[in-house]
């Protein structure tokens, strides 16, 4: 076929393509792959169309003929990881936009996507250093200021965030928003009232905002005067133009007020019915998390920790805080930081991370956990390293750090492993207040058994058979705090704590409620309070529609408190 027929095929293609008609578009291209089978730009061409058609893997196909053709492609490596992105395959998309960005080191696109891969795999400093390149190029961008604040403030840059989304603000004023996350910045910071002012104006930016109305009602406690809030936030709930996303936040910012005022009929409505919207559009399998956890236990048995009982690193350090979510780890977490000697490092998820590379790390085929069977001691004392450097930079002076990610409770068989000399810290509260409480937290991400209290009953199981395994075969003591007894006796269950991790007594432990640490949490208004006691024995206000949920876990053997 000579040039002028192969010209002429490609404007045709070009043409089908403007016009949508993909079937002729790719009917057009592939004759011009078999005159010329050497032009990666028509591969390119049918790669895109597959993506348009919601073909993700023909896409990744045709990129990848490209890139033979022409492996320093920038705008080919590009599209390569997005389509990669798209198949939920983030790490691997991520060299794709590094390799975009040797060929071309101002790739706009390829830096937006890089930074924004990287903060979904919770790499957000790396992030940062992403989203900073983005902006030298485009200081005017106010969505990558959107982003590079949220990212600061993953890595405990509230100061650093304020500014960049201050920015982002200038350069998009009164959007609604920039709004309510600077306040959540606030929130997080301690400073509830320039908060509270944050979500108010944004919800003056825009009435429609459900994550506005939300933020507002979870940054203090409810009161009758708050009630005018019900109207607006109530249009949003029933108004089926709005998307799930924004209906549900609004049922379980109704829940939050109506749970406040003691309304707790009309607040379990609304919760009931926010979870109902939010379990449509997840799915936990029950039955494959608890398989996971037989695997886990099969692997972590007591031959384990012996064959592996010199390998790890001896620092004391770190202190996990663990348990299920809702179980007042926060609370843990903000007394024993109140302490001199003690660093709140908040959530981390280093460990999470290095649980999940494992299997690369260890350049083999077995998944997690069955890939611990081919662990040395190299590979564990370089995992250990790898966590304490990231301790070290979240701060390098304090005697422990905290890591309080709740569900570490899942690879504590990994962390003994690397850390033997850690200190772990086991919040536990009673069955029913723990799921309820589970119940009625919208997640931002994560946690999909949390919307239905079967998921939720069996979920809990499970936590009950890890915890009850690991206090079996780890060579770690587990310190159990009982939530329930430190709201009775608070001193005792400090002082319990502080002997547990070798700290000497401080009166500041008692006034954690004064701590002006920044705290990122679900709960950061209530450690910020003096205790109360109305979170004790709290599923009884709501009894009468609790049925559901106790036979769950009754079925389950999951035992709880009828007397509260």
């Amino acid at each position: 076929m000579n040039q002028h027929r192969i010209a002429k095929l490609w404007e045709r293609a070009m043409a089908a393509e403007q016009r949508e008609d993909w079937s002729t578009a790719k009917r057009l291209y592939r004759k011009v792959v078999d005159a010329v089978p050497t032009q990666a730009a028509t591969f390119q061409r049918l790669g895109l169309i597959a993506l348009r058609e919601g073909q993700p893997k023909d896409a990744m196909d045709n990129f990848q003929r490209s890139l033979v053709i022409e492996p320093d492609d920038p705008v080919c490596l590009n599209n390569l990881g997005n389509v990669l992105r798209e198949l939920g395959r983030l790490r691997e998309s991520v060299p794709a936009y590094r390799q975009a960005l040797a060929c071309q080191p101002d790739y706009a696109s390829a830096l937006y996507n890089l930074a924004g891969t990287l903060a979904l795999l919770g790499e957000h400093s790396q992030a940062v250093g992403a989203y900073r390149n983005l902006l030298r190029l485009s200081p005017g961008d106010a969505e990558a200021w959107n982003a590079l604040g949220l990212s600061l403030l993953e890595i405990g840059e509230e100061a650093e965030s304020k500014k960049a989304l201050r920015e982002a603000l200038r350069l998009k004023p009164n959007d609604a928003e920039l709004l309510s996350e600077l306040g959540v910045v606030h929130q997080f910071e301690g400073d509830l009232e320039a908060a509270g002012r944050l979500y108010l104006a944004s919800i003056e930016s825009d009435p429609g905002f459900a994550r506005a109305y939300d933020n507002l009602v979870r940054s203090r406690r409810m009161k009758a005067d708050d009630l005018v809030l019900v109207e607006p936030i109530e249009k949003i709930a029933s108004d089926e133009s709005k998307d799930d996303e924004s209906r549900l936040i609004a049922r379980f910012a109704l829940g939050k007020i109506y749970d406040d005022c003691a309304d707790y009929d009309k607040a379990f409505e609304n919760y009931a019915i926010g979870n109902t919207l939010k379990h449509r559009m997840i799915e936990f399998d029950a039955m494959e998390h608890s398989a996971w956890v037989d695997r886990v236990l099969t692997e972590y048995d007591e031959e384990f920790f012996r064959a592996h009982s010199r390998e790890g690193n001896s620092s004391s350090r770190p202190l996990f805080v663990i348990g299920m979510i809702r179980s007042g780890t926060s609370l843990i977490e903000q007394i024993l930081a109140s302490h001199s000697r003690v660093y709140g490092a908040g959530e981390l998820l280093e460990i999470t991370k290095l649980v999940t590379d494992l299997p690369a790390t260890l350049k083999t085929i077995s998944e997690y956990p069955e890939c611990i069977r081919q662990l040395d001691a190299d590979t564990i004392r370089a995992a250990a390293s790898k966590y304490l450097q990231f301790l070290n930079g979240r701060d390098d002076q304090a005697q422990r750090v905290v890591d309080k990610l709740p569900t570490n409770f899942l690879h504590l068989g990994f962390i003994a492993a690397l850390l033997p000399n850690a200190r772990i810290v086991h919040c536990r509260r009673e069955p029913l207040d723990v799921c309820l409480s589970i119940f009625f937290q919208r997640f931002a991400k994560g946690h999909s058994y949390a919307y239905d209290f079967d998921d939720i009953a069996a979920y809990y199981a499970e936590y009950e058979r890890l915890l009850g395994h690991w206090k079996k075969v780890l060579p770690i003591e587990i310190l159990d705090v009982q939530y329930e007894k430190l709201l009775d006796d608070l001193e005792c269950a400090i002082r319990r704590m502080l002997n547990y991790c070798e700290l000497d007594w401080e009166d500041a432990c008692l006034a954690f409620h004064r701590s002006q640490r920044p705290v990122r949490t679900a709960s950061s208004w209530q450690v910020r309070q003096p205790l109360y006691q109305t979170a004790k024995a709290r599923w009884k206000k709501f009894d009468r529609h609790l049925d559901g949920l106790k036979k769950a876990l009754s079925d389950r053997a999951v035992r709880w408190d009828s007397a509260g």
